[in-house]
């Protein structure tokens, strides 16, 4: 049995009635989501107007393009290679010079001085490292790693200080500390015929560490 026909008109008011509310409530979620939006934009262009209204100090362009000129015309103090060198170390005559004269030209490139210094009797507190017998490179680089001041560091005071000592051994060794300071150990008729060719090798092996990063 359906309804009857007075009923059908009263059940219709009813739907109608009860979608109303539903309508208005998705209206208002509507308008709250419109003004959130809206409050986040105006948000956003006061910290954009914010950050652009701050006060910005110009850059020194003249400082700077002064300070690039003056870069390569300002004589910065070049880097020197103090020599000293154990009497025993160049026997024959003229092998000092010979050395340091080869030293010297093949690091010029790379803007090093080298310079000889006189015999000097804190050398004798590296005897670690000049000894002609039982020679230990570890027991040579502990004497040389020692805290700077004592007296193993008293030669090692240059820019960069290099050791020459005389060595039972055919192969040059060249022992480098943590600092600035080396030890070569060389033998005259050994694997490097000369002084001159020790020079320049020495100073191809000065390049790869002393003087890596000016290159």
């Amino acid at each position: 049995c359906g309804p009857s026909a007075h009923e059908r008109p009263l059940r219709a008011q009813a739907h109608a009635a009860a979608r109303r509310p539903c309508r208005s409530m998705a209206s208002r979620a509507r308008w709250a989501a419109l003004l959130s939006y809206l409050l986040v934009l105006a948000l956003a262009a006061w910290v954009i107007w914010e950050l652009a209204s701050v006060h910005r100090a110009p850059l020194p362009r003249d400082e700077l393009a002064a300070i690039s000129r003056l870069k390569d015309s300002v004589p910065w103090a070049r880097p020197t290679v103090r020599v000293t060198s154990l009497a025993s170390a160049f026997a024959a005559e003229g092998e000092r010079e010979a050395f340091v004269a080869s030293l010297r030209s093949s690091l010029a490139a790379d803007a090093v001085d080298v310079a000889t210094a006189g015999g000097s009797p804190e050398v004798a507190q590296l005897s670690a490292c000049t000894t002609t017998e039982a020679f230990s490179a570890e027991a040579c680089l502990e004497r040389m790693s020692e805290e700077v001041g004592g007296p193993a560091h008293a030669v090692l005071q240059g820019s960069y200080d290099l050791v020459v000592s005389p060595s039972a051994e055919p192969c040059p060794l060249l022992l480098l500390d943590a600092k600035r300071g080396a030890v070569l150990r060389w033998r005259l008729g050994g694997d490097v015929p000369t002084a001159a060719d020790l020079g320049a090798a020495v100073a191809a092996r000065l390049r790869e560490t002393w003087f890596r990063q000016a290159r």
